[in-house]
């Protein structure tokens, strides 16, 4: 059973929610990231329609891939090396088939080192936003009445010990702290 199955309404449109903002978020990075190497890489012509699908094909390709890899599926707050494992091996096939494309199918080629430096600052870009998510959840910002509740629930913890649960069941020790 997935996380995505358990609990009821609101947990699924919390889920939702959730996939939704790092979506946006991983569409901002790729769309900054895009406009920063290829457009410079295309400095001398004039805004074009083909500068545009050169951005909407990578977006595309690198989104798509995530989509087939399954990326959206985890929940962040328990990712761990193996899902950014994936999602580095998610950009670069998106990365190959990109470069395929380019070289088949479009007018104005990308060179391969903006190319491949945009998919690569895309994706340390969306890693990072994950890490700063991870960041924020584990050590929270926390001000008036809920400062208050934190302190009290910091004094209300119980000590468990989890045996033989690996990585897991660290993370799982990590949420309930």
């Amino acid at each position: 059973m997935s996380l995505l199955d358990k609990g009821g309404k609101t947990h699924r449109l919390n889920v939702k929610y959730r996939v939704g903002v790092l979506l946006a978020v991983d569409i901002m990075c790729f769309l900054v990231t895009c406009w920063i190497f290829v457009d410079r890489a295309f400095s001398y012509y004039f805004f074009s329609r083909h500068i545009i699908y050169n951005w909407l094909i990578m977006v595309g390709l690198v989104f798509l891939f995530r989509l087939i890899f399954h990326i959206y599926k985890q929940m962040w707050r328990y990712a761990n090396t193996g899902v950014y494992l994936l999602m580095l091996v998610s950009d670069l096939c998106a990365g190959i088939a990109y470069l395929l494309v380019d070289r088949t199918m479009l007018r104005l080629h990308l060179p391969i080192a903006n190319a491949v430096a945009a998919i690569g600052t895309g994706l340390l870009a969306t890693l990072s936003s994950r890490f700063i998510y991870q960041s924020m959840r584990k050590f929270p910002l926390v001000l008036g009445k809920k400062a208050r509740a934190f302190k009290r629930d910091e004094e209300n913890k119980i000590k468990i010990g989890i045996v033989g649960a690996g990585e897991l069941g660290v993370l799982l020790a990590e949420e309930l702290r």
